[in-house]
């Protein structure tokens, strides 16, 4: 559709002497029909002293000759780039190495057509394509095109980033996903405001055994500038440094970067509201002492004998934990409370040494040099610990517990497990201890 197509090219101020009309099908059992060819003189006087006639075999080769697009208004038309697994389909990418975007199949402007990669039993579930746009340029939009031939064609997820020349580390431009039966796939990302020299595109299958197709990139430009006396076009390897590069993910509080959700921490003023607000709505806590007594036991399942610390006693066939006062107890426990967990560090260093450029920036190293250890897996730092640096202020670990404690018993906790150590030193009648049994 439509039956009656009619297809009008503007040529504006060009000149040409040979012009090539490619026609596309789906599949070999589609016939196809050319009607009518007008070319229509512009302006201006023919070439003067043409050469003879071409014969035959000289228009068929005019039609073997790679293709230089000319570049569009408004796009950015102009740069390389390079797949960090060779594809399998689309000329002349299937040959490897650096592509110019005026040859490239991704920028051909035909969506009949794409780059293929083959899924097979040994095929990476993974594969990334970056792209040099040679100097900053202020984009307004990315336009990612993937027609599938069928089912057995498509990725997963996508993921787009982007970086600006002076940058060093990568941002998320977006993600996304996409449902096997979507053929035609289209992502429109919105750009304003932001300027990038080096795009990557990371598309991934569940499914290695699916193809994986890309049609067609279109990145129009916004306003402003082009960024001015840009380093040289990257070469191969260049190119292939430009896919190892980290991608910023967290913030200063170790927050996710590219999404906001309702308590999400936005300066250390809202932390400090935040420990007002909740001290106000815990200050009035404790036990119901009506209810339990003072280690959580339940007073309304009768007093058994008292002997000063936690046993074991069976009770009508049943055995149950009782307290030091003597009542039956029901143990909710939380496995972990603790600030000094170092298991939940984040690494900021890489093996080497260098730093782990995943990170808006990190806490202050002086100011906090509490939430910073060397572990058994490397350099870590606690945005936990920091965090509550911030939030409490000084005294911070005396307001951690007494605020800790109150919101335990508000949730209806009794006890603590064994990665806990820097609650489980308070002198809180809530909190739970279990001394060694009598031998």
């Amino acid at each position: 559709m439509p039956l009656n197509n009619t297809l009008t090219v503007d040529l504006g101020n060009r000149t040409a002497r040979l012009v090539i009309v490619t026609i596309t099908r789906l599949h070999e059992y589609q016939h196809m029909a050319l009607n009518e060819i007008s070319v229509h003189p512009g302006t201006g006087e023919p070439g003067a002293s043409p050469a003879p006639p071409f014969s035959a075999d000289a228009l068929r080769t005019e039609i073997t000759k790679p293709v230089r697009q000319i570049p569009r208004p408004g796009m950015v038309d102009a740069g390389n780039y390079y797949a960090e697994v060779t594809p399998h389909d689309g000329v002349p990418d299937n040959g490897g190495g650096v592509v110019p975007f005026s040859h490239g199949e991704l920028f051909d402007r035909d969506l009949a057509r794409y780059v293929g990669w083959r899924g097979s039993a040994s095929a990476p579930k993974t594969v990334s394509v970056v792209f040099d746009l040679l100097a900053d340029h202020p984009l307004d939009t990315i336009k990612i095109f993937s027609k599938a031939p069928n089912q057995f064609w498509g990725f997963d997820e996508i993921t787009v980033t982007y970086r600006a020349e002076a940058e060093t580390t990568y941002r998320i431009a977006t993600r996304g996903v996409r449902a096997r039966t979507e053929l035609d796939y289209r992502l429109e990302i919105p750009m304003t405001g932001r300027s990038a020299r080096f795009l990557r595109i990371q598309l991934s299958r569940g499914n290695q055994y699916l193809h994986i197709p890309l049609s067609e990139i279109e990145l129009t430009r916004g306003s402003g500038q082009t960024g001015p006396n840009p380093a040289p076009p990257l070469d191969a390897d260049g190119l292939r440094h430009e896919l190892s590069r980290h991608t910023k993910l967290a913030d200063q509080y170790g927050q996710y970067l590219y999404e906001d959700w309702p308590g999400k921490v936005t300066s250390d003023a809202r932390l400090s509201e935040d420990r007002e607000q909740e001290w106000e709505r815990l200050e009035e806590v404790s036990l119901d002492r009506a209810v339990h007594d003072r280690y959580g036991g339940v007073k309304a399942l009768g007093k058994q004998p008292a002997e000063g610390f936690f046993r074991l006693r069976k009770i009508e066939g049943k055995w149950w934990f009782v307290t030091p006062d003597g009542y039956p107890f029901l143990l909710k426990g939380v496995d972990s409370v603790s600030h000094d967990e170092w298991g939940y560090g984040t690494l900021y260093k890489e093996p080497g040494g260098g730093p782990r450029e995943v990170f808006e920036s990190l806490p202050d190293p002086v100011r906090y040099r509490q939430a910073y250890a060397t572990t058994e897996r490397g350099d870590v730092v606690s945005f936990v610990k920091a965090n509550l640096m911030r939030k409490y202020g000084r005294g911070w670990e005396r307001e951690w517990r007494k605020v800790t404690t109150r919101r335990l018993v508000d949730w209806g906790f009794n006890g603590l497990s064994k990665w806990a150590p820097a609650i489980r030193g308070c002198a809180c009648r809530t909190s739970t201890r279990f001394p060694p049994p009598p031998m």
